[in-house]
């Protein structure tokens, strides 16, 4: 009877560890536990793939506007494509900022090759000047079409400003509103643009 009553235990516990006793419940519910950050992980991956599709059709339809806009062979705007990128990634701009500057620069009649050339500059310019990248675009816009400056000379336009305004009491921003009214007339009398920026400059102090 003893050795009875040790089997029928023995089949208890067996049955406690199967896949039907309570035992077995719980060892279900172990390995679904296990596998939940497995699935948690799945799910971050599947969402940030999403994130960064949504974000490169983003950049594309926009990029369609500027190639609308800009003349340029293919090659242009490929590179004008990857030097929007490594400007976002090298600043706290986005690349849809940039895009929006390059649209101004097609806009004017700017080529792809010159645009690429610029952006670098015009966020320099937007950083000093504390304006979206979008309006510094419109503000080297403005001052190269009145001297009939290539946008190789953004650079020189950008560091003549940034002087001015640190040595006066005058703005970025303040400054090319003023060009907008004497930039054109001053370029046909024969003014330099820095005696230009000189004189708004003096202007700002009084």
């Amino acid at each position: 009877r003893s050795m009875n009553r040790v089997e029928n235990r023995l089949k208890k516990l067996s049955g406690l560890s199967g896949q039907q006793g309570p035992l077995g419940r719980l060892g279900r519910i172990s390995q679904a536990f296990k596998s939940a950050p497995m699935v948690a992980g799945l799910d971050r991956i599947r969402v940030g793939l999403q994130v960064v599709s949504e974000a490169a059709m983003k950049f594309e339809r926009e990029f369609k506007v500027v190639q609308a806009i800009t003349t340029g062979s293919q090659a242009d705007f490929q590179k004008l494509e990857r030097q929007i990128v490594a400007l976002s990634s090298a600043t706290e701009m986005s690349s849809s900022q940039f895009i929006s500057a390059a649209a101004v620069f097609g806009r004017a009649g700017f080529a792809a090759k010159e645009v690429g050339v610029a952006l670098e500059t015009v966020a320099d310019l937007a950083t000093a000047s504390g304006v979206s990248t979008e309006m510094a675009a419109n503000m080297a816009v403005r001052m190269l079409k009145a001297y009939g400056l290539e946008t190789s000379r953004l650079a020189d336009i950008s560091d003549v400003l940034a002087q001015a305004a640190a040595n006066a009491n005058v703005t970025i921003r303040g400054l090319a509103e003023g060009f907008k009214f004497t930039g054109a007339i001053a370029q046909q009398q024969g003014i330099a643009f820095n005696e230009v920026v000189t004189a708004l400059s003096l202007l700002g102090e009084t």
